[in-house]
């Protein structure tokens, strides 16, 4: 088993313990939009037309 997880609390600070005009406030926050972009772009949604023909050619083959 690994234990209890009481003592990992210890070395992270929780969100009310940091300064709010602290740096890396501002530096997550720039992080946090530049992989929300990344993440849209390596991973785009396919359109609903996509989608029903990967379907409708998956039911196809498993019929045949």
């Amino acid at each position: 088993m690994r234990g209890s997880d009481e003592q990992s609390g210890l070395l992270c600070r929780s969100e009310g313990s940091d300064p709010a005009k602290h740096p890396l406030r501002k530096i997550r926050q720039v992080v946090n939009d530049a992989l929300a972009r990344l993440i849209q772009i390596l991973c785009p949604i396919r359109p609903e037309r996509q989608v029903m023909e990967q379907m409708q050619l998956g039911l196809m083959l498993r019929w045949f």
